[in-house]
């Protein structure tokens, strides 16, 4: 079938909502820091910002707080899209931000199966960067390396939901309602990269993202990305606490060696869902009744039945309840 390109107005309607959820996502974080500044300067005194001894008091105590205060603007930005998608727009999770299982099970636990492989992957990388860029790097994240149940709570649980949920779940999906989905992809990945600030933390978060929003366009669920960001954030949240609680080290090559034994046989127990992940996607779009482009390959299939990828739905109650192509 002929591809029908989205208009200029349908371009601009997508990246507008994709920018606002963006919006929120910041302004979260923003909203949260500054009122712990306001209270921190109330302590200190407004001579904070200008006289070199407090400000060093005041930049110690914003550090200290960069968990908790993550913490809270991440459940600040949940209760917000809760209270505007499900009790304002009355919305379903699984229509507005892909929050439902996925059509194949065999996907749900692909992204965990993997997580371990990919945090290899990353700590190999890292270890051969030059000393200055991991510096840098580590200056960045000293203030997630604490041995604390809130540290634990943030890195591993909170963050990694309101990320996908805000990255995959809402602004990859309302690209793919005007780009091809290899491209809303890469898109979301590079937003989700920036939005880490740092050189190192961009790069390997950019190929985390574009692994994460893979493995959704093919299940069309954020639940594989979702598990998967909370056992990588896990793991490496595990191993942050070991190293603030036995500095010394020497348990480093235990860990490891523990870790690759387990990325082995998870890949081995879940190879049929990680080998769907990588399965081409093919880039095929259809008409959706209503002139917007649906690439065929995701559609649901109408209830009670299963899509087996040898053809395509076109029943519009299905596209109308659960496709993010859907305005």
């Amino acid at each position: 079938m002929t591809e029908q390109r989205p208009g200029a107005g349908q371009v601009l309607a997508a990246a507008g909502k994709a920018l606002a959820f963006l919006a929120l996502f910041l302004g979260c974080q923003l909203a949260v820091s500054y009122v712990y500044l306001y209270h921190v300067l109330g302590e200190l005194g407004p001579n904070a910002l200008t006289d070199p001894e407090l400000y060093d008091i005041l930049y110690g105590r914003l550090m200290a707080a960069a968990t908790g205060l993550t913490l809270v603007s991440g459940l600040l930005t949940l209760a917000v899209l809760a209270v505007f998608y499900f009790a304002i727009q009355r919305e379903r999770p699984g229509t507005a931000m892909w929050l439902r299982l996925p059509d194949d099970r065999a996907l749900l636990w692909s992204g965990a199966a993997l997580a371990p492989a990919l945090y290899l992957a990353v700590t190999l990388v890292m270890s051969l960067l030059p000393a200055r860029l991991l510096e840098d790097y580590n200056d960045a994240s000293a203030g997630l390396e604490e041995a604390s149940a809130v540290a634990f709570l943030c890195v591993a649980v909170v963050s990694p939901i309101v990320e996908e949920v805000v990255f995959r779940g809402l602004i990859m999906t309302r690209l793919a309602r005007v780009a091809r989905p290899t491209t809303a992809v890469l898109l979301s990945a590079a937003v989700f990269g920036l939005c880490h600030g740092e050189l190192v933390w961009f790069c390997y978060a950019f190929v985390l993202g574009v692994v994460f929003g893979w493995m959704d366009m093919r299940a069309r669920s954020i639940l594989p990305s979702m598990l998967a960001h909370i056992t990588f954030n896990t793991i490496g949240q595990t191993i942050s606490t070991l190293n603030a609680l036995f500095p010394e080290g020497g348990w480093e090559i235990w860990v490891m060696g523990g870790l690759l034994v387990i990325a082995a046989v998870a890949a081995m127990l879940d190879r049929s869902g990680i080998g769907e992940i990588f399965r081409p996607m093919p880039e095929e779009m259809e008409d959706a009744g209503d002139g917007s482009p649906v690439p065929a390959a995701l559609r649901r299939p109408p209830d009670g039945e299963r899509f087996d990828g040898a053809g395509s739905y076109t029943s519009r109650d299905d596209v109308t309840e659960q496709d993010p192509w859907k305005d």
